[in-house]
Order: structure tokens, then sequence, then C-alpha cells
């Protein structure tokens, strides 16, 4: 995995931030939007 890493880096930091900045920012923002809309 290291090698992986090390050879791919952008590869490994755009899907790691992909997904915890889709992933959390969707939770947070559908949170937000229904406080929002209620």
């Amino acid at each position: 995995t290291f090698d992986t890493l090390r050879n791919h880096p952008s590869f490994y930091v755009f899907n790691h931030r992909g997904r915890v900045l889709f992933q959390s920012p969707d939770t947070v923002n559908s949170s937000s939007n229904q406080d929002a809309l209620s």
C-alpha cells in the first residue's frame, strides 16, 4: 500500500480527500439544508 501511495500520491490524496470532502459535506449540507428548509 505504501509503495502505491508513494507511486501515486496525488491519486491517493484525490481519492482520500474526494471521499472525505464529498461524504462529510454531503452529510453536513443535507442536515443544513433540512434545517434551512424547516
